[in-house]
């Protein structure tokens, strides 16, 4: 026997599987890699676990993407902070008949934060229905998207941190007259995309903290039924400028001003210059 040529054949076969398993490592590790956009749209990648849908269910800390319709007919439980990517064109839908639509507490009550990214066109959708708190959460950020949370007389979105938006839209509907339909225990941070709050009670609020009001895009715009600050201010970012349709508001503006404001559409003057809250 050729010992040689059986060693050769053996070689052969060897770095054959080598590559093979090479090849499938490479493809299964990137299988799952999903693109997003931040804040300031620049494009990245991140591995993510899609979710399916179901009833009731439990997020444990980790990213997670939407890539098809799906539908949870009970609680989202958010048990670790949380990166939710919404891909264009697929919506996840929170639809509950009680309690809370998505809620970050774990049995000790402790909070959980949760950042949504959009992707390039900004058409993935989280839709949340619920009788009780829509999205309840410790802070929350939205960096593109479009978000919609609709409540009977709880907040449709609650953090008891802040709220940061930065861009994408963001619809919060609250149909009782009790509380409000953003409400963050900090700081409410508004620095750019198409923004509704919608109450019988309050639009937007905050306990500790201030509500921070800017725009990135000229047809970016605030919708609040109204502004209530407990112990802060509300206040408009440096150089910019809003209009109601009839008058002007400026960093200058006063916070008891902005305050006395009821069902109105702030919407940038043209030509000013936007900043980002820091």
């Amino acid at each position: 026997m050729d010992w040689k040529k059986v060693y050769r054949i053996h070689r052969i076969l060897l770095l054959g599987v080598t590559a093979l398993v090479v090849l499938l490592f490479v493809v299964v590790g990137w299988a799952d890699r999903v693109a997003y956009v931040d804040s300031d749209g620049i494009l990245h990648s991140v591995s993510a676990e899609p979710l399916t849908g179901g009833g009731a269910t439990t997020l444990e800390a980790g990213t997670y993407v939407v890539c098809s319709d799906i539908t949870y007919t009970g609680t989202v439980t958010i048990t670790g902070d949380v990166t939710l990517i919404l891909s264009d064109g697929c919506t996840m839908t929170v639809d509950v008949p009680d309690g809370d639509g998505i809620k970050a507490f774990d049995s000790n009550w402790s909070s959980y934060n949760l950042t949504i990214y959009g992707q390039e066109k900004q058409s993935g959708m989280l839709c949340v229905k619920s009788p009780e708190r829509g999205i309840w959460c410790g802070a929350l950020v939205i960096n593109g998207g479009v978000v919609s949370a609709t409540t009977d007389e709880w907040q449709s979105i609650a953090a008891t941190d802040s709220v940061v938006i930065n861009c994408g839209e963001v619809m919060a509907d609250n149909m009782g007259s009790k509380t409000s339909a953003i409400q963050g225990d900090k700081d409410v941070t508004i620095n750019g995309g198409k923004v509704t709050a919608k109450s019988g009670g309050v639009g937007i609020s905050t306990y500790e903290g201030n509500i921070n009001l800017g725009y990135k895009e000229q047809d970016d715009f605030i919708a609040a039924s109204s502004f209530l600050v407990y112990f802060g201010t509300v206040r408009i970012g440096q150089g910019m400028v809003f209009s109601d349709g009839n008058k002007t508001y400026t960093s200058d503006t006063e916070s008891s001003t902005l305050s006395s404001l009821k069902h109105v559409t702030l919407t940038p003057v043209q030509n000013t210059v936007a900043m980002v809250f820091r």
